[in-house]
């Protein structure tokens, strides 16, 4: 699959297989995701945790519930989740551009590989205000949780493609 056919193919996933994400297939992901766009090249200034313990995961559900107020799995289920933290002296701008570009270059190699994903931000904010829950997730001291996602192989295949077209408006001057 190629980048146009992976943009194209790449929507959010709501339902997951139970079927864990294969190692070849996240560690894909993961160097997609260091691969990503990083104000001044400063990687150092993030940090990567994947979390795989259906435990850990649904205790990240339900610090999000208390965010969102909502009932439901905000998390959708997944068998995978990637959290993005961020120095927290880092300005919150920079960390959540630097986050989104990584996050999105995932997401795509997800897509590549057959899996899916979906953006959970208030996920990031749920694991912040958890200190115990961000400590269990070895989130390196000076760090702030700052986006997640979900990620897994979708539990119903959708061969759906994205239209490429001009979807947002633009001017040009």
């Amino acid at each position: 699959m190629d980048l146009k056919q992976a943009m194209a193919a790449r929507h959010s996933v709501r339902a997951y297989a139970a079927k864990q994400l294969d190692e070849a297939a996240l560690d894909v992901i993961l160097r997609a995701g260091c691969a990503g766009p990083v104000g001044m090249g400063r990687y150092e200034n993030l940090h990567i945790t994947v979390v795989q313990d259906a435990g850990k995961i649904a205790r990240i559900s339900q610090a999000t519930q208390k965010v969102t107020g909502s009932q439901d799995d905000p998390l959708y289920g997944p068998p995978a989740y990637i959290l993005l933290s961020a120095r927290a002296e880092v300005d919150a701008g920079i960390s959540f551009v630097n986050a989104a570009g990584v996050m999105q270059n995932m997401a795509l190699a997800a897509a590549e590989q057959g899996a899916g994903s979906v953006i959970i931000w208030a996920s990031s904010q749920g694991i912040e205000q958890d200190a115990q829950l961000k400590a269990d997730l070895g989130i390196p001291a000076g760090y702030k949780a700052v986006l997640g996602a979900s990620f897994g192989y979708p539990a119903q295949t959708d061969s759906t493609l994205k239209d490429m077209g001009m979807t947002i408006s633009v001017n040009r001057v």
